[in-house]
Order: structure tokens, then C-alpha cells, then sequence
């Protein structure tokens, strides 16, 4: 990370963020309080925090479809459902069971 914080610093790496308005880029905006420790910090924390963020619902969603069978038939319906057509912009739309907030049927 402090070899790529060093490139963009010196011009060699550019942030592909239109007007250069990613985080990297706002923090080398104040050096005086985002120290290259600091940065460093932050950015192992964002990208841990991924990590985790993922374990869980990967958890929650595998634990769900282990004790609910009837959810499961219906998202691998509408998946295959899916397979069967070209994926667009709008292909997410179809996904009525896996898009509703609240799904009202009991499983």
C-alpha cells in the first residue's frame, strides 16, 4: 500500500476517478493532517471491513437457504429463469422474490 501511496504522491499513478475525487485523492488534499501512517490506516481498515461485511451476509444468506427450503426453490427459479435471457440494465428488475423488502409469504 505505502509503494502505491508513494506513486500516486509523485504523479506516476493517477486516480481513474472522474476530477480525481476518490478518497486517496481528498486526503493528499490536507498532508498536514493525513499523515502517509494515517492513510495507510484508513485504507487497510476499508478494505477489512469489506471483508467482514461479506462474511456475514454470505452467513446469513447461506444459513436462511439451509433452513428454508421453499426460499431457496424460488431464488434458484428466478435464476435460472435468468440464465435464459440477456442480461441487461433491467435484468435485475425481473427478480421479484429476491427484490422485494419485505416478502410477505412465509417460507
Amino acid at each position: 500500500m505505502n509503494k502505491y501511496l508513494q506513486l500516486r504522491k509523485k504523479g506516476a499513478s493517477k486516480s481513474s476517478v472522474a476530477n480525481s475525487a476518490d478518497l486517496l485523492s481528498l486526503f493528499f488534499e490536507s498532508p498536514d493532517v493525513f499523515t502517509d501512517e494515517f492513510i495507510i490506516d484508513e485504507l487497510s481498515d476499508f478494505f477489512l471491513a469489506a471483508t467482514s461485511t461479506t462474511q456475514f451476509a454470505s452467513q446469513t444468506i447461506t444459513g436462511h437457504f439451509a433452513t428454508a427450503a421453499t426460499s431457496l426453490t424460488k431464488v434458484r427459479a428466478e435464476f435460472n429463469d435468468l440464465c435464459e435471457t440477456k442480461f441487461d440494465a433491467k435484468t435485475c428488475d425481473k427478480l421479484a422474490y429476491l427484490r422485494s423488502e419485505v416478502n410477505s409469504e412465509k417460507c
